[in-house]
């Protein structure tokens, strides 16, 4: 057994293009570089483990390619852009340590063997002796003593992954994608190829919120579709919604048939204008009310919106809501562990629950700098910074999670690669 365990995830591997969200591959590196010679002529060998969203299947092209073959497409590309960090994944293997990847719901295409033969061969060549060090791991949880690791994707309804009827069509072997997912594909790629922040906002309802107040044709045009409603069925939920009417908003929500994960996005957005004042009823003109009344409440629902978005300091707050510490808390009690290890959220952070305790392990993409204030000018200028793809700031933490074992027991820590060193987060 490993003396050491490190747990990173939600890389985000990409092609380079666009919609790539991971940009620090050359700290990537560099950290590898760390570990391995950390690990030397220590007799203490290092397991890394990729727990989910190594790669962004979702924003390669073909985009909206589902099946096996445009994996392997895929796969190919984002192994071609990041050539240096697959082959630095081999030297790391090379000095004696081990490399397990597990699955999230953005690389389900691991899934295929094609797929992770090409990983596979990326990393450590023809040198069958290498690739044992590589472990694809064939199951969603790993538990080293005393501790569960899983991405935490099976606990978010929209990202659950049906994993007994995972292919849809035996011959093309197209793949049954889970809801956000198929958001991703369908609407997500082309709002972030406008507006490049939407990727760096959780949750996604808050910054489709903000890509409603910011491109409302736009965003009109997209959603109502994906959701299965008509513009007109959408508009007047979205009226009824603003006017804090829940039962029309229930009732035509029933009417519309819509499945679950349709009607948890329009309840949740329901929530996020929930706490707006009463305001008089909007004119019948649609267009009048999209223009007038619209331009009227946007500041206020944005001062709504913010204290959701689950970005910057606040993702990393102890105490901000992670509706995975009450599933840490089921596990450490049900599995007999006192580590829970996921990834997921984007949001790092350590939390004591139950008998044990709960790790997050963040993400190595940037998030969102919230404005410094509500004030409405403020709102205004951090909107039209939106507006530029240069210009909206965004901060990172490059944060894993560290197990270490003393006489057989596991101790977990949060921890950050930071200016070329490890440090422990500092909470």
């Amino acid at each position: 057994m490993p003396k050491k365990y490190v747990v990173i995830s939600d890389l985000h591997f990409g092609d380079r293009g666009p919609l790539e969200d991971f940009v620090y591959e050359e700290e990537f590196i560099n950290f590898l570089d760390y570990l391995a010679g950390n690990s030397q002529g220590k007799n203490q060998g290092v397991e890394l483990v990729i727990n989910g969203d190594f790669i962004e299947f979702l924003q390669v092209p073909p985009l909206g390619g589902r099946d096996l073959n445009s994996g392997i497409s895929k796969i190919k590309t984002v192994l071609s852009k990041h050539k240096k960090a697959f082959q630095k994944l081999g030297a790391f293997i090379a000095t004696g340590n081990l490399v397990r990847i597990i699955q999230g719901n953005h690389d389900i295409e691991l899934n295929f063997p094609e797929v992770r033969e090409l990983m596979a061969d990326a990393i450590a060549g023809n040198d069958h002796e290498l690739k044992k060090g590589l472990i694809f791991h064939p199951t969603l949880s790993y538990m080293p003593p005393g501790v569960y690791i899983e991405h935490g994707n099976q606990y978010d309804s929209r990202n659950w992954v049906d994993h007994d009827h995972l292919i849809r069509d035996a011959v093309t072997k197209n793949l049954n994608l889970p809801w956000g997912s198929r958001f991703v594909i369908e609407i997500f790629n082309e709002v972030e190829a406008r507006y490049g922040f939407i990727d760096n906002i959780k949750p996604l309802l808050a910054g489709a919120f903000i890509v409603l107040i910011l491109d409302r044709d736009f965003f009109l045009d997209r959603v109502p579709r994906f959701l299965g409603l008509e513009v007109e069925d959408f508009f007047n939920l979205l009226k009824n919604i603003l006017r804090r009417d829940a039962r029309s908003v229930e009732k035509q929500v029933q009417k519309a048939r819509l499945d679950r994960e349709s009607i948890k996005f329009i309840k949740d957005l329901a929530l996020v204008s929930g706490g707006l004042e009463q305001i008089s009823a909007p004119p019948s003109q649609e267009k009048r009310f999209l223009k007038e009344f619209w331009e009227h409440t946007k500041l206020k629902i944005l001062q709504r919106t913010l204290p959701l978005i689950e970005s910057t300091n606040r993702l990393w707050e102890v105490l901000h809501s992670d509706p995975n510490i009450e599933t840490a808390r089921n596990l450490i009690a049900g599995k007999g562990v006192k580590w829970v290890v996921f990834g997921h959220t984007h949001g790092a952070k350590k939390v004591k629950t139950g008998n044990g305790t709960y790790l997050n392990t963040g993400t190595w993409t940037d998030l969102m700098v919230l404005p410094p204030s509500d004030e409405e000018q403020t709102l205004e200028a951090w909107l039209d910074s939106l507006k530029k793809p240069t210009t909206y700031p965004l901060v990172s933490k490059l944060s894993f999670v560290q197990i270490d074992y003393e006489k057989e027991t596991p101790k977990g820590e949060l921890m950050m690669w930071k200016e070329g060193k490890v440090v422990v987060d500092p909470g």
